[in-house]
């Protein structure tokens, strides 16, 4: 086999790794037919106050129960450096598509914030561990509502992103996708802008900067990064 041969066969690998699976191109239509669904059975009910009830739940409460049945199946998905093939990676793509539409329309969330209490409600609906006390700025985007534990008296500035996974590719081209719950701690402050990766820590009491960026499996602690395994020798 020549260079020209070799070349061209390494280009084949990086672009057939890089395609998305028919799994993963199938359930993004789920999204769609969520909407579709709900559209018609309120066209087919009858009565204004029936149809805002059906509205509502179909599209705050249906989502959310069928994650948790999801999980309670196949269990929660986590790993790092996930391929489309892993049963963890399938079951993160079918709970994300549960929630594009509150990704795409992000003031669907922001009424939920306005009642004090429904919103933290809502989120353990979907399997998170997250205290009616905390505040939550304009524009806070949580991408997987599921994969979050937040204490009391937590502060979660204007745009940030708490986000359970990252995905990547790798040398070959490969999509690969790092999922951890994120945790924070009771008394935390996150600035506006910051982004937490998936598998992050910060500690009670701790400040995140504004626009601070915390990468997977961080442990935010004094005021620092602190890798976890590395707290109890000091290292950084």
């Amino acid at each position: 086999m020549n260079v020209r041969d070799e070349a061209t066969d390494l280009v084949r690998t990086k672009i057939a790794g890089a395609r998305p699976s028919a799994y993963s191109l199938t359930l993004n239509f789920l999204p769609a037919i969520h909407v579709a669904g709900g559209a018609a059975l309120v066209w087919l009910a009858e009565g204004a106050a029936v149809r805002c009830a059906l509205a509502l739940a179909w599209l705050y409460l249906l989502p959310p129960l069928v994650a948790r049945l999801a999980i309670a199946v196949f269990g929660a998905p986590q790993g790092e450096s996930l391929t489309q093939e892993t049963r963890a990676y399938r079951v993160w793509w079918f709970l994300t598509q549960l929630q594009v539409v509150f990704n795409r329309f992000g003031f669907l969330e922001e009424l939920l914030r306005l009642i004090p209490g429904a919103y933290p409600l809502w989120l353990n609906m979907w399997g998170a561990k997250v205290s009616p006390t905390v505040y939550w700025g304009p524009g806070v985007l949580v991408a997987d509502r599921y994969a979050l534990n937040v204490g009391p008296a937590v502060v979660v500035g204007t745009r940030s992103v708490l986000s359970g996974h990252l995905g990547v590719k790798d040398e070959r081209g490969e999509f690969r996708v790092t999922l951890a719950p994120v945790e924070i701690g009771s008394g935390v402050l996150i600035g506006a802008y910051a982004g937490i990766g998936p598998g992050c820590r910060i500690a009670p009491g701790e400040e995140v900067p504004a626009a601070a960026f915390l990468r997977p499996f961080t442990h935010w602690l004094h005021g620092q990064r602190v890798k976890q395994g590395a707290e109890k020798s000091g290292r950084t």
